[in-house]
């Protein structure tokens, strides 16, 4: 080893300072961990078949690398609060429920070039509680937690809408 003083250091995105994330799911051979404190509209991937690295490579990119992503599709900072994963992976957040996909589904995503999209569905907003998926649709709390909605995919707008469960019951 050496006595001299280290040149280079990286922080980690998780730390007491920083904040804990605040979801977790299993998806598509990677762990992702979503929000933290300091940057919660951001998810987490874990290297791809290998849960435990979640080390970012800094250059060289690959289809193995772990990686982040931040949600830009938004004016405004989206604090992620659930995580669901079914045919595509859904995220609720403050602002809006979205989808995340591969731009090319043929490709696996994380690839260097194809990083997640994330496509704003339905901007009601959700609560800190993980929904339930049952058959293709998903019952979340709004935010707000005064009204149970469900998230479904609606093939005559080709998109998901959310309908009001609560009047219902």
């Amino acid at each position: 080893g050496s006595v001299g003083p280290a040149t280079t250091w990286y922080a980690s995105a998780w730390s007491d300072y920083f904040g804990w994330p605040r979801t977790v799911i299993y998806s598509d051979a990677r762990l992702i961990f979503g929000g933290n404190s300091f940057q919660p509209d951001t998810m987490w991937f874990s290297h791809f078949q290998n849960t435990r690295v979640h080390e970012q490579a800094t250059s060289g990119v690959t289809l193995l690398s772990s990686y982040s992503a931040s949600i830009a599709s938004s004016a405004q900072v989206n604090q992620i609060q659930w995580m669901s994963k079914g045919k595509t992976l859904q995220l609720g957040t403050l602002g809006g429920e979205y989808i995340v996909e591969p731009p090319d589904p043929a490709l696996i995503m994380g690839a260097p070039d194809n990083l997640p999209n994330f496509q704003a569905d339905t901007n009601y907003g959700s609560e800190y509680v993980q929904p339930i998926r049952y058959e293709s649709s998903i019952a979340f709390i709004q935010r707000g937690g005064l009204k149970i909605m469900e998230l479904v995919f609606d093939f005559n707008e080709d998109s998901f809408k959310a309908d009001n469960l609560t009047i219902l019951a």
